[in-house]
């Protein structure tokens, strides 16, 4: 799961800065509505936009007119109401972050990650990697590479397609490479 750049309007900004902002955003085609307090109200696409001007409002028109005010998103350090795979089935592929009361925290893409789990993780990395040797004799086994990677840069990826962002590692044998 990937945070990435995101891009945030007021709900008094019109549908032209909405197509500005979203002609802006690159592959993410979404831009969020938020308040003055930085609290999420909704999200725009492009869709959203032509079926306000097929409604028949004009680019003058407040962009909250527009927005889905109640997107789906995940509240820090809460269960997802839904799994991934349902939210990707359903086409979404960002999900906006909230705290409690609703401030828009971060923006995820879910496209390539297969769950979201809120926990630390602690990576043993200290062992001697005895059964590695000789190559482990100067190279710590974290270090190995494997497929032109370290063999720990794979796990970190692995726990990152997971959600699990916060990581130590413990480190004893050869710490100093």
């Amino acid at each position: 799961m990937n945070r990435i750049e995101h891009t945030s309007l007021s709900p008094t900004a019109t549908l032209r800065e909405a197509l500005n902002a979203l002609n802006n955003t690159g592959p993410n085609l979404t831009v969020f509505v938020v308040d003055g307090a930085g609290r999420l109200l909704g999200t725009v696409t492009d869709g959203d936009v032509r079926r306000a001007l097929i409604a028949g409002r004009d680019l003058d028109s407040p962009v909250s007119g527009a927005m889905n005010s109640s997107p789906r998103h995940l509240v820090i350090g809460r269960a997802p109401e839904r799994p991934l795979k349902a939210l990707r089935q359903a086409g979404i592929r960002l999900l906006p972050e909230v705290d409690e009361e609703g401030t828009l925290l971060r923006v995820l893409d879910i496209s390539g990650s297969q769950a979201i789990l809120p926990v630390h993780a602690l990576l043993m990395a200290g062992g001697r990697g005895s059964r590695l040797r000789p190559i482990t004799d100067t190279l710590p086994k974290p270090l190995v590479p494997v497929h032109g990677r370290p063999i720990i840069e794979h796990i970190l990826g692995l726990l990152g397609r997971f959600g699990v962002e916060d990581v130590s590692v413990s480190v004893n044998y050869l710490k100093e490479k």
